[in-house]
């Protein structure tokens, strides 16, 4: 059984704002309608946990924004996500936030063939976090591999 603590909007921005990040681990559907200003979207992959690793010790705690209708003792945390404090989840979930009318940013979903004519004329920076032998395999011209150590 988890132990999450559900918070009310004021005590989720206030801890917000005192240096804990924000992972959002609805599915990327449901991102694509916002996501709070400043989260990470988060899956659980080893990639994105490897990535994690890297900016957490910056911050103090996690807090996160659950699929709705998640039953909170059945969620399962995915795994990684235990090396920093987590303070809890939104009560109320995305509707919650939209509802305040606080800050959201838009996570657009696009074809391959739409991201290769990105990458050929707005000269984007895109930032690979998959392992070094994925990245070798396969990876957007002049992205950088950052990975976890």
């Amino acid at each position: 059984m988890n132990t999450l603590k559900a918070l009310n909007l004021a005590q989720f921005e206030n801890l917000r704002t005192k240096e804990h990040l924000v992972l959002d681990v609805r599915s990327m559907l449901d991102i694509e309608e916002g996501i709070i200003s400043g989260s990470l979207p988060f899956s659980g992959s080893a990639d994105e946990i490897r990535f994690l690793n890297l900016i957490l010790p910056e911050y103090k705690g996690i807090l996160l924004l659950l699929p709705m209708g998640v039953l909170i003792d059945e969620y399962q945390l995915p795994a990684g996500l235990l090396n920093r404090p987590i303070e809890g989840y939104l009560k109320g979930g995305f509707p919650t936030w939209r509802q305040a009318e606080l800050p959201v940013d838009l996570i657009i979903s696009v074809s391959g063939e739409e991201y290769g004519l990105e990458v050929k004329f707005a000269d984007p920076k895109s930032i690979d976090i998959r392992s070094e032998e994925s990245y070798d395999i396969l990876h957007v011209k002049d992205s950088d591999n950052i990975i976890a150590e």
